[in-house]
């Protein structure tokens, strides 16, 4: 599914299963995933304010991880997507 350079306002994607959505460049503003499935969604240069990720049974992303700015997402997805983030920040994880 295309929704590139969008523009969403006040919109709840319920129990979905969005998969291969490309979110690129698009306007998201109070934007909601309760019991949806993201899999391998883009949302490259993304905007977001008050996008809320936290009840998302999955949240997979393909690429757009800098693009989370304004969203707010849970402490287990935090971990899930810890990995990417460092990659994006240049961080290299090492034990």
């Amino acid at each position: 599914m295309n929704l590139r350079n969008t523009k969403l306002r006040e919109v709840a994607f319920v129990n979905c299963k969005l998969r291969s959505v490309d979110f690129g460049a698009a306007a998201l503003t109070k934007v909601t995933f309760p019991g949806s499935s993201l899999e391998e969604v883009e949302f490259e240069r993304a905007k977001m304010s008050k996008v809320d990720f936290r009840g998302a049974a999955e949240l997979g992303l393909h690429s757009g991880h800098g693009s989370l700015k304004g969203a707010t997402i849970s402490s287990l997805q935090l971990v899930d997507l810890a990995p990417a983030f460092a990659q994006v920040l240049g961080v290299t994880v090492q034990d």
